[in-house]
């Protein structure tokens, strides 16, 4: 089903774009099926995926009915790719309290509106963890966790740069990289943002 549902999102995103590349394999939730919703633009294809109890063709009317939703992936193909880096945080963090996030890592920690940010960068990535001020530990936490999983799962390589937002209650979690003029997004995914995010070369 894979194999099958991969072959059918590359038709739409071919039709928006062509060149764009998908994930090589598609993180499944044991004993479910993943499918999806997909429509297009000119320049962007949007796909909301899915878990289902059965094998359900992309585009499906049933998904919604039955389907269990995983996360949005949207890939939009600007001008320029001048145009499309803008669109990414390029930040170099230094600013703010340094924290030890462990592998030789140093993270910042920042407050603000009510939420604490400990903030690093991993090649041109520029990620961002966040928790509330009022579980302030969480926040490196989630820090720790996301650099100890990205030791032995490799980030997709931006071309040119990236930025990762993970959220200690995963509801903000998302997850934005440049691959020359197109702009991969993933929303919604919350606890599997990082799964879904390495399965993208």
């Amino acid at each position: 089903m894979i194999a099958k549902l991969k072959k059918q999102i590359s038709k739409v995103s071919f039709q928006v774009t062509g060149g764009i590349k998908l994930p090589t394999d598609f993180p499944v939730t044991k004993g479910k099926h993943v499918t999806a919703i997909a429509s297009s633009t000119q320049n962007k294809a949007t796909f909301t995926f899915y878990n289902t109890d059965k094998q359900l063709e992309i585009n499906d009317p049933k998904i919604k009915e039955t389907g269990q939703l995983v996360g949005k992936l949207v890939i939009t193909q600007y001008k320029t790719e001048k145009a499309a880096s803008e669109e990414i945080d390029q930040t170099v963090f230094t600013d703010g309290k340094a924290v030890d996030l462990g592998h030789g890592i140093t993270g910042y920690q920042d407050a603000g509106a009510g939420s604490l940010f400990t903030s690093w960068n991993e090649g041109r990535w520029a990620i961002i963890a966040r928790s509330t001020t009022e579980k302030s530990e969480e926040s490196l936490a989630t820090a720790k966790e996301t650099v100890e999983f990205l030791e032995t799962h490799m980030m997709p390589v931006p071309k040119k740069y990236g930025q990762l937002h993970v959220d200690a209650n995963a509801t903000g979690s998302l997850a934005k990289w440049q691959k020359q003029k197109f702009v991969y997004t993933l929303t919604d995914f919350g606890d599997n943002t990082l799964n879904w995010l390495v399965a993208f070369k």
